[in-house]
């Protein structure tokens, strides 16, 4: 059975406020990705930092102070999301969006 690529969460920010953007709540593992959308004409910076439920170094970034010039968007590399993991988001910017987009492996 084919696997659907599903938008998981779309996320407008406040400047500067880490946001949760999703939580991984069903069984099984994500691969997911972020793409950050940036629609006014000045740049932003924005974080991506993920939250692992059952690791001993709870968090990591999987983007830190990334430029996102006016105009354009962004979209990290794929990553696995196990039970109870959290993404939370920031941005310099409220222009800055995110939607995370991702295949339920284990359906």
């Amino acid at each position: 059975m084919a696997r659907e690529l599903k938008n998981l969460s779309i996320t407008h920010v406040q400047p500067n406020v880490e946001t949760l953007a999703f939580q991984q709540q069903s069984v099984g593992l994500y691969l997911v990705s972020v793409t950050a959308i940036n629609s006014a004409m000045s740049d932003a910076r924005f974080d991506v930092k993920l939250y692992d439920a059952s690791a001993s170094v709870n968090s990591a970034h999987i983007a830190k102070s990334q430029l996102l010039p006016g105009r354009n968007s962004y979209e990290t590399v794929r990553f696995t999301l196990d039970y109870h993991d959290r993404v939370y988001v920031s941005a310099t910017s409220s222009s800055v969006a995110f939607i995370i987009s991702g295949i339920n492996q284990t359906e």
